[in-house]
């Protein structure tokens, strides 16, 4: 693997991380999954574009977001687990898209019509985003970290972001660096600023929306949970009132039969089923033990005494002491026998609480612990009212002993909390010791509406409330939280609404700006290539209408020289004669008069013999510019030697008028063409920039050069001189026009050029003159190999 793999790996996996990273800020708790995931697209794009081996890359960067430091250093490696899982997903689904687009929409990614911006929606956003969220929601219910119940919202919404994400990060991302290049560039005005405004407004939409929500829930919950509490502070205070009447029969009675306070008892049970048992201890002191069991064995119809447990929690005798605290009373009887005659001031904590039950002349509750009638290990907790009262007459009143309430916390709370009452809440109690804060620290005592398949160290509540409940003389801490449950029985249709909307919008959004982009690019072109062919159509318009021109002028001209060409030969034959015989006849006359008229005859013949073979020559070039296709031999050549000659021969005389020549040819460029009509047009072209390019003592360049582009030679003749002004530019090919006109020029120079090369070497011709009038440039395009018949 190059340089360039680790560069695009490290790219995506940080960009992966920072991206997701930066869209959880916008989840709302617990925070699995948000509204918008711009990892999807990135990893989509980069594993489009620089191939399916960056896949790890994915699984690293996802495997960071998702990793709970916290949770890392207290479960150690395995809390990577879920992380892991989830990473697999992303690249998996990352794959899948790839291959899914590659094989229904191909490569290069054009998305410039309907049915391709289509396919890419459904394929990579739609059916290929259900990957990441089925394996990451899986692995959470799977490990216990989220409830079954919370999982279809969770799994729609990390789709939707999924989604989302792969529609516009992946489709700005394809305007930087997809192919073809220059159709996405074209996008980059359009595409990023609209795509950026969706995504904010879907994600102000779904913020402001989700939070609505949230807080209707939470002012469900609210009004819920304080329902909750009161209930609980209130059947608490019942059970109170209850031991308060209890303690009132045995303070205005003197003798309650057994019979009595089981009916009296029975009744408060029946009503209020959180009571485990109703007790009367009584106060022993040590002289009074012995009959306290006689008359506890006579009662239960068996040997009693008063007991305590030992060290290992067995029932035993209770050790001499000075006064016991044992039950004389209880109730219900089945299932509570073995606590008669237990001192309950034998264990530390029964006897903290007498103390103060005594203390404050009111209820007093123990810490939770085993109650003496439970073979299980469930907790439990008495609480004690002292009953005072005057033994003889007006005596004092004094203590004879305690009404208990004895309650196990589960079996208290179930009939405190009916199932019904949580309505998807999860209640907690708690017991702190002295200076702790309120909260989940402490004991806790009890817990229910759990949601199945959490374990406590993973639970995370949206909404959570606490109060200070009194039980006795005991202040717990109840903690009321929302699970799962709540908060699908409490959802309304507008987070799943707004989540489709905004898909429906985005994708709506994206395919429309796609589809209007690629066709205005595609329109763009196809304008350009028709601009092109309607140049081109007028430029061989203008071509063969001025070949058909020049062709008829030539034809024109040929034949008027063709008729002109035998007067003009017999005119030369006897203008020739004639100056013989006058030569013969200067030789023979004598006197001087006679030769003075013979040398002036002579001079008179030499003067029509000069313009007779001047006018000879004209019609031999109006001749010329007949091109005779038919007598056109083709031969190959190399055309850089064969410049090179015209390049030396031309040298010389250019350095005499005090000009430069040039010569650009690339070495082995061969042509096959008409070589005499060639010569004809070199020669004519570097005579007239000889001629015409520069001003009196101006010192000018001129520059013979050819190259090859594709099929065809182009051969350029440029000078530096005075250039051609626009009005001479559209006749500069027409015979007969010329600028120097009785300084030797005939304006047939370029005109012959111009039929050489359009009927004998098959090429064209133009004359591009250079800014502000600076120069010159015959440009001569030819094959560079020509058919057996020029002109075709």
């Amino acid at each position: 693997m190059n340089k360039s793999y680790w560069i695009a790996f490290a790219f995506l996996s940080i960009g992966y991380f920072v991206a997701g990273k930066a869209a959880l800020l916008l989840a709302i708790p617990p925070g699995y999954a948000t509204a918008i995931w711009p990892s999807a697209g990135l990893a989509l794009a980069v594993l489009y574009v620089r191939g399916a081996k960056l896949w790890p890359a994915v699984v690293l960067g996802s495997a960071a977001v998702n990793t709970d430091l916290a949770a890392l250093a207290q479960e150690g490696w395995g809390a990577l687990a879920v992380p892991l899982l989830i990473g697999l997903g992303a690249a998996l689904q990352a794959l899948v898209g790839r291959e899914a687009v590659l094989r229904s929409v191909g490569s290069p990614l054009r998305l410039d019509d309907v049915r391709s911006v289509l396919i890419f929606v459904f394929v990579a956003g739609g059916v290929a985003s259900t990957i990441s969220a089925t394996v990451g929601i899986g692995a959470l219910v799977a490990t216990g970290k989220m409830a079954m119940e919370s999982a279809p919202y969770n799994w729609f919404t990390w789709w939707v972001g999924d989604g989302l994400g792969v529609m516009i990060f992946a489709t700005l991302i394809f305007v930087y660096v997809g192919e073809p290049k220059a159709l996405w560039l074209s996008r980059r005005r359009v595409l990023p600023p609209a795509l950026c405004i969706t995504a904010l407004v879907m994600v102000a939409i779904y913020v402001v929306g989700s939070r609505w929500e949230q807080d209707r829930q939470q002012a469900e919950f609210d009004r819920l949970s304080v329902q909750v509490y009161q209930r609980i502070q209130d059947h608490f205070d019942r059970y109170m009132d209850s031991l308060r009447a209890v303690k009132g029969l045995f303070e205005t009675s003197h003798y309650i039969t057994r019979e009595e306070f089981r009916h009296f008892s029975s009744d408060i049970i029946e009503r209020q089923s959180g009571f485990q048992g109703l007790a009367f201890n009584r106060v022993v002191h040590s002289d009074q033990r012995p009959e306290f069991e006689r008359q506890l064995s006579e009662a239960l119809g068996e040997t009693r005494v008063i007991t305590q447990r030992d060290n290992n929690g067995v029932l035993v005798a209770a050790s001499p002491r000075r006064d016991y605290v044992a039950i004389d009373y209880l109730e219900p009887l089945s299932g509570n026998r073995a606590a008669y005659g237990y001192d309950i001031s034998s264990a530390a904590s029964p006897r903290r609480a007498l103390i103060a039950a005594e203390a404050r002349n009111g209820p007093a509750a123990t810490d939770p612990l085993r109650l003496v009638q439970e073979t299980e290990s469930r907790l439990g907790v008495a609480v004690y009212l002292p009953v005072r009262r005057r033994l003889e007459g007006d005596g004092p009143v004094r203590l004879v002993g305690y009404v208990a309430g004895v309650f196990r916390l589960h079996d208290l709370m179930m009939a405190v909390v009916p199932e019904n009452t949580l309505q998807g809440m999860q209640l907690e109690v708690w017991q702190h010791s002295d200076g702790e804060d309120n909260g989940s620290t402490g004991q806790r005592l009890f817990i229910r509406g759990k949601p199945s398949g959490e374990n406590g160290a993973d639970i995370r509540l949206n909404f959570s409330n606490s109060w200070p409940v009194t039980f006795a003389d005991r202040h717990w801490h109840l903690v009321v939280g929302a699970n799962s449950r709540f908060e699908l029985s409490a959802q309304s249709i507008m987070p799943w609404a707004v989540l489709a909307t905004g898909m429906l919008f985005t994708g709506l959004v994206g395919m429309t700006l796609l589809v209007l982009t690629g066709q205005y690019f595609r329109a763009r072109e196809v304008g350009r290539e028709l601009n092109r062919r309607i140049i081109e159509l007028k430029e061989t318009q203008e071509q063969l209408i001025e070949s058909e021109k020049m062709a008829s002028m030539s034809g024109l001209v040929a034949g008027f020289a063709h008729e002109l060409n035998t007067p003009l030969g017999v005119a030369l034959t006897a203008e020739t004669t004639l100056a013989r015989s006058l030569e013969d006849l200067e030789e023979q006359v004598e006197e001087e008069s006679a030769r003075g008229l013979v040398g002036r005859m002579r001079e008179a013949s030499q003067m029509s013999l000069s313009n007779i073979q001047r006018a000879a020559k004209l019609v031999t070039n109006f001749k010329a510019m007949a091109v005779d296709k038919d007598d056109a031999e083709v031969s190959e050549i190399d055309l850089c030697e064969y410049l090179h000659s015209f390049y030396q021969h031309t040298e010389t005389r250019a350095q005499d008028l005090g000009h430069r020549v040039s010569l650009n040819c690339p070495n082995g460029l061969r042509v096959r063409t008409v070589v005499r009509g060639l010569t004809q047009v070199i020669a004519n072209l570097l005579e007239n920039s000889l001629t015409h390019a520069f001003s009196e003592y101006q010192q000018g360049h001129i520059e013979l050069s050819a190259e090859a582009v594709g099929d065809d030679v182009v051969i350029r003749v440029a000078d530096d001189g005075v250039g051609i002004g626009d009005e001479a530019l559209g006749k500069v090919f027409e015979p007969f026009y010329t600028t120097r006109r009785g300084k030797g020029g005939t304006g047939l120079g370029l005109h012959l050029v111009y039929n050489i090369v359009h009927h004998q070497l098959g090429g064209r011709v133009r004359v591009i003159s250079g800014s502000a009038r600076r120069g010159c440039c015959v440009e001569v395009v030819i094959p560079r190999a020509a058919s057996g018949a020029p002109g075709h």
